[in-house]
C-alpha cells in the first residue's frame, strides 16, 4: 500500500484525445410568451465537432495516510468484520 494518496485529481492537459460531437445548430428566436430571445436546435443543421477528452488524471497534493483511526465503541461489529 502506498503511504500517501491525493484527495484531489486534476486532468491531464497534455493527454487527450478527440471525441466527434454530433449535435444541431443553435439558433436564436424571440419568445411567444415574453418577446426575449432564447435558443432552440435547428433539427435540419446536423453539426459535428471536435472536443478534447481527458480521460488521464494527476494527483493532487498528497496527503500522508494516518496511523490510526478513532472509530466509536458501538461500531465493534464493523471492527471485526474488517479483521
Amino acid at each position: 500500500t502506498r503511504p500517501d494518496f491525493a484527495l484531489r485529481f486534476y486532468p491531464d492537459t497534455l493527454k487527450s484525445t478527440e471525441v466527434l460531437l454530433k449535435g444541431f445548430e443553435k439558433v436564436f428566436t424571440p419568445s411567444t410568451l415574453t418577446g426575449q430571445m432564447r435558443y432552440n436546435y435547428d433539427r435540419s443543421k446536423p453539426v459535428e465537432k471536435k472536443l478534447r477528452y481527458f480521460n488521464t488524471y494527476i494527483f493532487g497534493t498528497p496527503v500522508s495516510k494516518p496511523i490510526a483511526y478513532i472509530i466509536p465503541a458501538g461500531y465493534y461489529q464493523i471492527v471485526e468484520l474488517l479483521n
